[in-house]
């Protein structure tokens, strides 16, 4: 999860696989917990930087479930081939452009 002014998002199964992505544009914590609930329920709430944003935190305490945060900020090239990885493309939507 990347919240901002668009928060962007990806669910992915227990076996790896790319179930829902998206992003919302001024999304609150209630209509990101109803997209997760639609689809289950999830074992746990990932950022890709290293100290989890609130809105995460707060995202997790509603399911109950664990944060999880690299050990350090992921660089933008490695959020890129993540999302190669999981054959989408993802764009920096919540993120001004330069």
């Amino acid at each position: 999860m990347d919240p901002g002014v668009n928060t962007g998002y990806a669910i992915i199964d227990l076996g790896g696989r790319l179930v829902s992505a998206g992003v919302e544009k001024e999304a609150n914590h209630d209509d990101i917990v109803r997209i997760i609930s639609t689809i289950g329920k999830p074992t746990v709430i990932a950022t890709d930087v290293q100290v989890p944003p609130e809105f995460v935190i707060k995202v997790a305490a509603r399911f109950n479930v664990r944060v999880f945060s690299p050990s350090k900020t992921s660089q933008k090239t490695k959020s890129a081939r993540l999302g190669r990885i999981f054959s989408i493309r993802i764009f920096a939507m919540h993120t001004p452009q330069q």
